[in-house]
């Protein structure tokens, strides 16, 4: 996960384990987090369903890690990342 903050903006990023935002959640701050960075904040590989993303924020997921494969980039919640 590799956050750019767009606005000044003192929230953070919500992980969710399920759909529309249930199951255990993570928080992660503006930063660039590989796969064990992910995991040391509480959030297990490959486990992530849904994510909140406060006004302001842009978040690039990338399908490898340490910022590898294909990547999506988004600005706005949703309750299914795919």
């Amino acid at each position: 996960i590799m956050l750019h903050e767009s606005a000044v903006s003192v929230d953070q990023v919500v992980v969710h384990q399920h759909l529309n935002y249930g199951g255990y959640a993570a928080r992660f701050g503006v930063g660039n987090y590989n796969t064990a960075q992910i995991i040391a904040r509480g959030a297990r590989d490959n486990d992530m369903t849904s994510i909140v993303i406060p006004p302001g924020m842009q978040v690039t997921l990338y399908d490898g890690d340490n910022f590898t494969g294909n990547s999506i980039k988004l600005t706005a919640s949703t309750g299914w990342i795919g």
